[in-house]
């Protein structure tokens, strides 16, 4: 069809090639200089003495960089400049703002300056970190180890010390989950709600099976599992098991199954 793409190199420093499908044309004398335009994902990327002088174009941005990665500045859709790592600031009007300061310790960013509610924060870290959007507000010590949340709104309001604390509520939603690994937890929902002493020995649980009844589970792990479900029909069936002495099944149209030393694998946390 006429279509060429080629790709060569020369002692791993000089690269050449192109394509008549992308618009892809580059040469490169490493680190000496080098074009290109629809490469490495940019419209235009240029350098001399790599990396003493950069500039690439993308998406309607333009970016030069003088010893990369320390010094540079963005012009066009994105408009920013930076002094790595001690300051750098990014603006596309509208959209976002975003810098920092001795990267990685401060960063801020306002996004989503569109929307009806922006996000605001900023981020330290090993510090913490706060975040604002409409009336959601999160707030971090230490993060991930701390972490406050609440948005009146939805009627939520949560506390985490991570992974073995959480106390969390969201009202709008039916949805709250308290927990204190590994003495105690607790969650709920319109469709599901379970408990756990000395987690993950002990369960209790309850499900909605869809508009036909809810099943209430039973659990001492591994040796111990029962269950019932109960229909709208007025229906149930159970499941009742003593691991590897014991096992009993209860069908819906009152069938069953008894089983004197049944050593087959205990039946998982079922949903």
């Amino acid at each position: 069809d006429g279509i060429y793409d080629s790709d060569w190199t020369i002692l791993l420093f000089i690269l050449g090639g192109g394509s008549s499908e992308d618009g892809e044309d580059y040469f490169w004398f490493f680190p000496f200089g080098g074009t290109g335009k629809d490469v490495l994902s940019y419209d235009e990327f240029r350098f001399v003495l790599w990396p003493l002088w950069i500039r690439n174009k993308k998406d309607g941005r333009t970016s030069t960089h003088v010893l990369w990665p320390l010094f540079g500045w963005q012009e066009g859709s994105e408009e920013g400049w930076r002094f790595f790592p001690f300051y750098g600031r990014a603006e596309v009007p509208g959209k976002y703002r975003r810098s920092f300061w001795m990267w990685p310790f401060m960063n801020f960013t306002e996004d989503g300056l569109d929307l009806e509610h922006p996000r605001k924060g900023w981020m330290g870290f090993l510090i913490g970190g706060h975040i604002e959007q409409g009336d959601f507000v999160s707030s971090s010590l230490f993060w991930p180890f701390f972490t406050w949340e609440r948005q009146p709104s939805r009627g939520h309001r949560s506390f985490t010390f991570w992974p073995l604390v959480r106390f969390s509520t969201t009202e709008s939603e039916g949805r709250s989950v308290n927990r204190v690994i590994p003495f105690w937890m607790n969650y709920k929902d319109p469709s599901t709600e379970f408990r756990s002493v000395l987690w993950p020995l002990f369960w209790w649980r309850r499900d909605q099976l869809q508009d036909d009844g809810e099943r209430e589970a039973w659990y001492g792990l591994p040796f111990f599992h029962a269950s019932r479900s109960a229909y709208k029909d007025g229906s149930s069936s159970e499941q009742t098991r003593f691991w590897p002495i014991y096992s009993e099944t209860v069908e819906r149209d009152g069938s069953g199954v008894l089983r004197i030393l049944d050593p087959g694998i205990p039946p998982a946390l079922n949903p």
